[in-house]
């Protein structure tokens, strides 16, 4: 039952890496599918339903990890490091580091909701938060 609980999360967050994938590679002028993302996986469309129940879960699941994953590594440095300076300059770190490893994070809250929404994002746009 474990095994299957852990594979399961392995095919979640599987997804969730090609959905980021797809997010930084595209330039805005593509629609991401769910057809699209399920063939990056190797999947069907129906195996992305079993995980996630609608394409805008799979954007708020991405979100929430990515979220979870700094949120977590700062408290970390909160709890690790005194000194105000050296907590300031850490967390800076780490997030000019994620946004290094990961070109366009900043942008898959507002690519998230234009492609569920509207199809493509536009030439406008809006805060990313």
């Amino acid at each position: 039952m474990a095994e299957k609980q852990t594979a399961k999360r392995n095919r979640r967050e599987e997804i969730l890496q090609s959905l980021a994938l797809m997010l930084e590679s595209s330039d805005g002028s593509q629609r991401i599918t769910t057809a699209k993302l399920a063939a990056s996986v190797g999947v069907s469309e129906a195996a992305l339903y079993r995980h996630f129940p609608s394409k805008t879960r799979m954007f708020d699941s991405l979100i929430e990890f990515i979220e979870d994953s700094l949120i977590t590594r700062i408290n970390l440095i909160l709890k690790d490091e005194k000194d105000t300076t050296a907590r300031l300059r850490l967390i800076v770190l780490l997030i000019l580091g994620f946004g290094e490893r990961n070109p366009g994070a900043d942008a898959y809250p507002h690519r998230a909701r234009a492609d569920v929404r509207t199809g493509p994002a536009s030439g406008s746009h809006q805060p990313a938060f």
